[in-house]
């Protein structure tokens, strides 16, 4: 079994000679496949130039891929909605395969995501984020996201719904679709008909849909006949634009304004309380002293302007970004070195500013239900000044007592968000100086300021929010019983006691007892229906062929009266001797019964009211303009 040395070292020049000749057949195999493969791409692309020079169409270059695309969509992104609107309102990344563009907007960006994909998991949107998009972040940020393997902003605003796109319910987010084949046209079908906002960039034409085929050559679609039937959809709706990368780089986008956005004020106001939707009005309140005298001549807030005209003692609410609530002196907030401060400066309770002749209530939003009342018996108004710095917002929340809320910019910009009651589309509104929003009863809604931000706002109700207004106060009651409970109902001597204590407290938790409301109806139809004021409305009035169907405001009136009739001996309520308020005072004489007979009189004087109105059309059209 000797081997002789000699005979290996032969064996093994041999076999490298060998080797050495085969990796230079595979070598120049591999390059003659390359150079073929190189131009056979060649011709195709100079073949579809040639086409697309006859055909007429300018192009970057479609067909080729990018791997920029996924940054150069993002940027565009954020440029054409904002940050602020994209944070709010969130993206579904329909076919957004391992998750780059939902990796990009959440970890860098903080931006809520659904990424739907029936392929997709977390794991691959992680690993994504770590091969594609940290080597381009910070290096700080990238250190800290490869040594933890993971992100905590992508766990907390990224959720994973592995389904396709027409499997999903109620969707109320701006819908975007990088190259997301056969989900395009679904994403422009849904957006068109649920008002959403959405961003496309189409890539391939599949021949699922006989419209996708020439009428003539019944051929498939070009990429840019794929494009052009989309925009066709809805041709003032869809924008189109470029994107700065090679590749199929059209997107065609669209953003939602569901709002309502008039020029007609006392019209467009009516229509939006009726009809309970949200209104923009540009540039009505221009004529204001604040507008005139506490902006610079930038278009800034001016913040020395406005401390001139204050008191030394004013004090207001300050919210921190945390939450805490704390007092503060204005002319100190204003005056603050480090400005722009970093607490939001609220319900600054401001009637002063309309005394002084500051600002006026815009026009169409005069009948203040509420707030003439609360003037008549001396109570606190709801007229409030916010001042907030760029960057502070408002959390999302419904406004106090379901009121309806107008808010006037004097200087600065606003993002709004905005949700109907039960509903799951949103609205979004940018409020730009002297603009006013009108905020519908019931809606959700949260303010982000994009500049350093003034604006008077005011809750108030009419008559075509007392229903809602009046079930909130029923449902406030349910939970003032269940947090005084038994107990405190032992207490009381009498059931007359026990009841005026709960409108009592129910006052005190809400700021109106279900007796004010009733005050408040009482006062509007006995009192101001007899006054000049009125009959003065009625004249200048012009009825408009466009106005909104008032019809149901009598009726609901009615039936809110006629609800306190009859649980009377359920909640019964308590006013005092000139029906006007509620009283408050802790003896015998405020829950005797001369105060619930006073509270009935007013009940039933107010149904008799409006029975009457039902059989003489013009008392009937003079009441129904003082209703709101």
């Amino acid at each position: 079994y000797f081997t002789p040395p000699n005979l290996i070292i032969s064996l093994k020049i041999y076999v490298s000679i060998l080797l050495e000749k085969e990796n230079q057949r595979v070598m120049e195999s591999n390059e003659s496949r390359e150079a073929a493969k190189a131009a056979r791409k060649a011709r195709r692309k100079l073949a579809k130039q040639k086409r697309q020079e006859l055909e007429g169409v300018k192009t970057r270059g479609h067909g080729a891929r990018s791997e920029r695309r996924g940054s150069v969509f993002v940027r565009w992104l954020l440029e054409t909605y904002g940050i602020d609107r994209l944070r709010v309102e969130g993206v579904v990344d329909v076919a957004g395969g391992r998750g780059e563009i939902s990796a990009r907007l959440a970890h860098c960006h903080q931006i809520p995501c659904v990424l739907m994909d029936p392929r997709a998991t977390m794991e691959s949107m992680e690993d994504t984020l770590i091969r594609r998009v940290a080597r381009h972040l910070p290096q700080k940020f990238r250190q800290d996201l490869e040594r933890a393997g993971y992100s905590e902003r992508l766990r907390r605003l990224v959720r994973v719904q592995a389904t396709e796109f027409q499997d999903v319910g109620n969707i109320n987010s701006i819908l975007i679709g990088m190259h997301a084949d056969g989900a395009t046209e679904a994403i422009v079908d849904y957006a068109l008909a649920h008002n959403l906002s959405f961003a496309i960039v189409p890539c391939c034409v599949f021949a699922k849909n006989k419209n996708l085929f020439e009428p003539d050559t019944k051929k498939l679609l070009s990429y840019e006949s794929f494009c052009d039937y989309l925009q066709n959809k809805a041709p003032d709706t869809i924008r189109r634009s470029v994107l700065d990368f090679d590749g199929r780089n059209i997107v065609l986008y669209a953003v939602s304004t569901s709002y309502r956005l008039c020029d007609n004020h006392i019209t467009m106001a009516r229509r939006a309380m009726l009809k309970n939707q949200p209104l923009l009005m540009r540039n009505v309140v221009s004529d204001w002293y604040a507008c005139k005298h506490w902006v610079s001549k930038t278009g800034d807030f001016d913040r020395q302007a406005l401390t001139a005209c204050l008191d030394q003692d004013e004090s207001a609410p300050q919210l921190s970004q945390d939450g805490d609530r704390s007092s503060i002196l204005v002319i100190d907030y204003l005056a603050d070195k480090n400005w722009p401060p970093s607490t939001y400066l609220k319900d600054w309770h401001v009637p002063h500013f309309y005394r002084n002749g500051w600002c006026t209530t815009p026009k169409g939003f005069e009948s203040d239900w509420l707030g003439t009342w609360l003037h008549f018996v001396g109570y606190e108004d709801f007229d409030f000044c916010y001042i907030g710095p760029k960057g502070s917002r408002t959390s999302e929340h419904a406004d106090v007592l379901s009121t309806y809320s107008w808010s006037a910019n004097i200087a600065g910009r606003k993002h709004w968000w905005l949700q109907p009651p039960n509903g799951t589309t949103h609205i979004f509104i940018d409020q730009g100086p002297r603009d006013v929003v009108f905020v519908p009863s019931d809606w959700i809604h949260s303010v982000s300021n994009i500049e350093d931000t003034c604006s008077i706002n005011r809750n108030w109700f009419n008559a075509c929010a007392i229903r809602r207004v009046y079930a909130h106060l029923l449902d406030r009651r349910k939970e003032v019983l269940l947090a005084l409970g038994d107990d405190c109902r032992s207490r009381a001597r009498s059931q007359q006691e026990w009841l005026w204590t709960v409108e009592n407290v129910l006052r005190l938790d809400a700021r109106l007892s279900i007796s004010d409301l009733l005050a408040i109806i009482y006062h509007h139809l006995v009192r101001l229906f007899s006054s000049s004021s009125s009959s003065l409305l009625f004249s200048d009035h012009i009825k408009t062929k466009d106005e909104e169907d008032d019809s149901f405001l009598l009726p609901e009136l009615s039936a809110v009266l006629a609800d306190l009739e009859r649980c009377f001996d359920e909640h019964t309520l308590f006013l005092d001797s000139d029906l006007t308020r509620f009283p408050t005072d802790d003896n015998p004489d405020s829950w005797s019964k001369n105060a619930q007979v006073n509270a009935l009189t007013a009940i039933r004087t107010c149904r008799n009211y409006l029975k009457d109105s039902d059989h003489i059309p013009s008392y009937r059209e003079h009441l129904r303009l003082i209703l709101y």
